[in-house]
């Protein structure tokens, strides 16, 4: 089984991991465009005309196509600027390096690229004999702009050295999979020198990075260990959210027959849904089936497969298809679960727009303050009258937009459900009575999948 699972490490590798070129004096080269480390493509040239003649400043733009360390992008500067001080017979060049733009990979690839990682990891982490500063660990730095969820392993290269990877983050350019750094044990316990890849693709040398019960100060980032615990006897799988699931969202619960509506990106791609239900103060978990989904109106909908324990005194969910400007509206769900906890959070606010986003027909807006976690969730009037489903949150430059929701009108849900035989669970008789609290968090679902 280990074997089998270091060949899988050697194709991981392959797909997953750069190869990192070490400094070295010898074997950088330039031929025309292309600048080469040990005959291997490193960067292309591109050559700007100098803006004032009279200074025969020439700027020379290098693209990085692979990770490289500082000393070597060093030596290759240097080398670039004789050469093309030399080469365009100028007096000065100025050499500037960036990134070369990364072709996007499929989301099918890399989820399957990521999902692969997370299996050969989550393996190493419970069939291994760990070190003591093996394990999972969470950023923990004050004001940073990033999280970050890391695992540091033996290096499978470096014998005596540790290797630490990305399991997720909330930068968007940091690939799962990603080396953070790699450790090396000193003579001084639990002190390490460290190698880190910075963000650029450079890498830096010989940092401090020092262990102490559980907290590793690793130069410019500080990490807790979340796992394992001494003395731990539970599988990383069985406490890890994110193991546990791949993403997560919300629903609301129809009637007594186990019918759940949600969004169709929450379950988009899933092998295995579960969702949690309020019951009697308590919460009860079910394996749930995807029996109808529309990708246009972003619904779906499911059914819990095993309705044996179920609560089935349930009515069937009032209706309201229409809609009016500025009307109180409010909404139950579970936005980012691993942060606030898998318990049902309540917000309310008002209709703001009567289309959705590029004016959709069959969508409408609110100012709801929504989050990741809450798609899917219910939209309902003041009287529990169910009007929609939470769909979408809006970014604009990189930061999300204050106050804007877009919620999937109930008339799509409707839709969908008459092309089920679950005709029983439309009821379009609107409830004018102040709604029931207790009843609605009873309707509400968080839904996991895997």
């Amino acid at each position: 089984m280990i074997t089998t699972f270091f060949r899988i490490l050697t194709v991981l590798q392959i797909a997953l991991f750069p190869f990192f070129l070490m400094a070295q004096e010898k074997g950088i080269s330039i031929h025309d465009s292309t600048v080469f480390v040990n005959n291997i493509t490193t960067a292309e040239v591109e050559i700007i005309e100098p803006s004032f003649e009279t200074f025969r400043k020439h700027m020379v733009k290098l693209y990085l196509v692979r990770k490289i360390d500082i000393n070597t992008l060093r030596q290759i500067k240097k080398k670039a600027k004789n050469h093309y001080i030399d080469k365009l017979n100028t007096k000065k060049v100025v050499v500037k390096v960036q990134k070369s733009e990364k072709k996007q990979v499929p989301d099918s690839i890399r989820k399957a690229r990521e999902n692969a990682f997370y299996d050969y990891i989550f393996q190493r982490l419970e069939s291994e004999e760990l070190n003591t500063i093996e394990g999972v660990y969470e950023s923990i730095d004050e004001g940073n702009d990033f999280e970050y969820r890391i695992v540091i392993l033996k290096s499978t290269n470096d014998i005596g050295a540790f290797e630490s990877y990305l399991l997720a983050s909330s930068d968007p350019e940091l690939p799962v999979s990603l080396t953070f750094f790699k450790l090396r044990p000193s003579a001084v316990p639990n002190k390490y020198l460290t190698q880190y890849w910075l963000k650029n693709g450079y890498t830096t040398s010989n940092q401090l990075t020092i262990y102490n019960e559980g907290i590793l100060n690793a130069g410019p980032k500080s990490f807790i260990k979340m796992y394992p615990s001494p003395n731990e006897t539970r599988k990383y799988r069985e406490i890890n959210p994110m193991v546990d699931w791949k993403s997560c969202g919300s629903g609301v619960l129809l009637g007594g027959d186990g019918i759940i509506a949600t969004n169709h990106h929450v379950i988009d791609g899933a092998n295995k849904i579960r969702v949690k239900i309020a019951d009697s103060g308590s919460f009860m978990e079910y394996e749930a089936t995807l029996i109808a989904q529309d990708i246009e109106s972003d619904i779906a909908l499911l059914r819990i497969i095993d309705t044996t324990n179920f609560v089935k005194n349930i009515k069937a969910i009032p209706l309201k298809i229409d809609i009016s400007m500025g009307q109180e509206v409010m909404t139950l769900g579970y936005p980012i679960p691993d942060k606030m906890g898998e318990n049902v959070k309540f917000n309310k606010g008002y209709v703001s727009a009567l289309t959705g986003n590029d004016n959709r027909k069959n969508y409408f807006q609110t100012d709801l303050p929504v989050w990741y976690g809450n798609s899917g969730g219910p939209c309902f009037d003041k009287n529990g009258n169910l009007m929609g489903l939470v769909s979408e949150i809006r970014f604009d430059r990189g930061q999300k937009l204050e106050n804007v929701c877009f919620v999937t009108s109930v008339s799509n849900l409707v839709s969908l459900i008459r092309t089920t035989k679950y005709n029983h669970n439309i009821t379009l008789n609107n409830r004018t009575e102040k709604a029931n609290m207790t009843d609605l968090i009873s309707r509400s679902v968080f839904i996991k999948v895997n």
